[in-house]
């Protein structure tokens, strides 16, 4: 189960690994299994719309069961079926990286956006604080 005390520290891990990396000003936004807003931190000076887009990040890595990059490249390969399955949620989609789900053994709890710098850099940030509260970001783990 994701508490928003984990939740509220995997956070902060990804801003702390943003600030390290030397990143700009992130948000950062964690969901739970029903895509419901745990936590979203935005850093000073980070953007209003980076709250935006970091949910969206974190809810299309939910609904998708893989990483928002992965996303993305499935929108390459196959874009009427990925165009079909949007055109079925109320919710907004990225299809660019930084945005993870998070799994407690091979059980997806929730997931992790991260909105801000590079997408690269983003992803990395939310990869780095998935696995620092010993959750598995890529795939189901075993």
């Amino acid at each position: 189960m994701l508490t928003f005390d984990v939740a509220l520290k995997l956070a902060q891990a990804a801003l702390a690994k943003g600030q390290k990396l030397g990143c700009a000003p992130l948000a950062v936004g964690v969901v739970d299994l029903s895509g419901t807003a745990l936590v979203l931190l935005r850093s000073d000076g980070a953007p209003p719309m980076w709250a935006r887009i970091t949910m969206a990040k974190a809810r299309t890595a939910l609904d998708f069961g893989c990483s928002t990059a992965r996303v993305g490249e499935l929108a390459t390969e196959h874009l009427q079926l990925m165009q079909d399955i949007v055109g079925l949620s109320d919710k907004a989609r990225v299809t660019v990286a930084g945005g993870v789900p998070l799994f407690a053994g091979s059980i997806m709890v929730g997931a992790v956006g991260v909105a801000g710098d590079s997408s690269l850099n983003d992803e990395s940030c939310a990869i780095h604080a998935a696995v620092a509260m010993g959750f598995a970001a890529e795939g189901r783990a075993e």
